[in-house]
């Protein structure tokens, strides 16, 4: 990691802070006490950019700020933290799976990231409610009459794939449009349709 990496690390770590406390959340009506953020639109484009390393210890630098200044300490922090690592590992799995194609499409990489997640970010919330605070449940009215647990963890999964679109896509766009401009040279990301010796 050189000195370019570590201060992309750290603008991106400003970015992804700045974006969490401006007044930008989207409540999420199912569980009302999460909301939707571009908070992780910055280290989901270092993710691309640079690689999963450095993304990773962006998002633990993004913890660690968050649990002297952000809400629901140490919860709220710990859960941000495993719903961006489990989502930087899909982004890497997905491109190096991938990174031989000539070409695929971007959904690909939303695809693995959210799947990997949403399987993290659910089984996490499970072991929460399940065996550390079992008395969280009581501030979720579910409809229809389903499991309180289950109603839970469905839209918690939900709101990940929501929140991970919200993430990613807005990275992917920002990549291309660096590229396109020859801004950079991105040789980890073939896009559908544009071939690794045409940028």
């Amino acid at each position: 990691m050189n000195t370019r990496g570590l201060g992309l690390i750290a603008v991106s770590v400003a970015l992804s802070l700045a974006l969490e406390f401006m007044p930008l959340h989207l409540p999420f009506f199912p569980l009302s006490f999460d909301a939707l953020d571009l908070g992780e639109i910055p280290i989901m484009l270092l993710a691309i950019y640079r690689g999963g390393r450095e993304a990773m210890v962006g998002a633990v630098i993004l913890w660690l700020e968050l649990n002297f200044i952000g809400g629901f300490v140490p919860i709220g922090p710990l859960f941000k933290l495993i719903a961006l690592a489990s989502a930087i590992s899909g982004i890497e799995l997905a491109i190096r799976v991938t990174r031989r194609m000539s070409a695929y499409s971007p959904y690909i990489i939303f695809a693995v990231s959210s799947a990997i997640r949403v399987l993290t970010a659910v089984l996490a919330n499970y072991i929460l409610v399940a065996f550390f605070m079992p008395g969280f449940l009581s501030y979720i009215a579910p409809i229809f009459g389903v499991s309180v647990l289950l109603y839970y963890l469905f839209f918690t999964g939900i709101f990940n794939i929501i929140q991970n679109a919200l993430s990613i896509f807005p990275a992917l766009i920002a990549t291309r449009a660096l590229i396109r401009s020859h801004t950079v040279k991105l040789e980890r990301v073939f896009w559908k349709g544009q071939r690794e010796n045409a940028w």
